[in-house]
């Protein structure tokens, strides 16, 4: 099984795909200046596909995005957030885990990106403390998480998904906590989500 570690010492390890749009060109003339460039995409991912991830130092992972602002009179241009998604599986029972200290989570726009975190088939997502941030409008999801584009998915589907003491969620779309067969979703000591939806 493959493995990676980080351990502590360095201080925070970043993994960041984010964007800013280009400023718009000014107005000659008396004329409106040029509309701000528009700031999308971008992936984070971490996958323990029967391996092991491991980190004790704080993990910072961000797909945020901001438009670039309009000139003379003209419109900023709009964003929108990534995708950070963690994953871990156990494959032909060589493991399959992320063994994480702090993790912090960004997927900002103007419209929300989506931040989802899927254990599956007796894999292991393990972080000791997790704040998630997916700020921005987003589509109403109307109830079904696991589809959407915008918002936060914790799912554990035949598998744990633990966080040692506390996690913060917030998000202008949904959140969802999907724990299926013999899943387990663990906040130790504290759990605070906040959804526009």
């Amino acid at each position: 099984a493959a493995s990676l570690r980080v351990d502590g010492g360095f201080g925070d390890f970043n993994i960041r795909t984010d964007s800013d749009g280009g400023s718009g060109g000014l107005g000659v003339g008396g004329g409106l200046g040029g509309a701000g460039g528009s700031a999308s995409g971008g992936s984070v991912t971490l996958d323990a596909n029967g391996g092991i991830l491991a980190s004790e130092v704080e993990l910072y992972l961000s797909a945020s995005n901001i438009g670039g602002s309009g000139g003379d009179g003209a419109a900023n241009g709009q964003s929108t957030g990534g995708r950070v998604t963690l994953l871990a599986a156990d494959v032909g029972s060589n493991g399959g885990a992320l063994l994480l200290g702090p993790v912090r989570i960004a997927a900002d726009g103007d419209v929300a990106g989506r931040t989802e975190l899927r254990a599956s088939n007796d894999g292991k997502i393990d972080i000791t403390n997790l704040s998630i941030s997916v700020a921005g409008t987003a589509a109403a999801t109307n109830g079904n998480v696991l589809t959407a584009s915008n918002g936060i998915l914790l799912q554990a589907d035949n598998a744990s998904l633990e966080i040692g003491s506390e996690l913060y969620a917030e998000t202008g779309g949904s959140i969802g906590f999907y724990a299926t067969g013999t899943g387990e979703i663990i906040a130790n000591e504290f759990l605070s989500a906040n959804a526009d939806d």
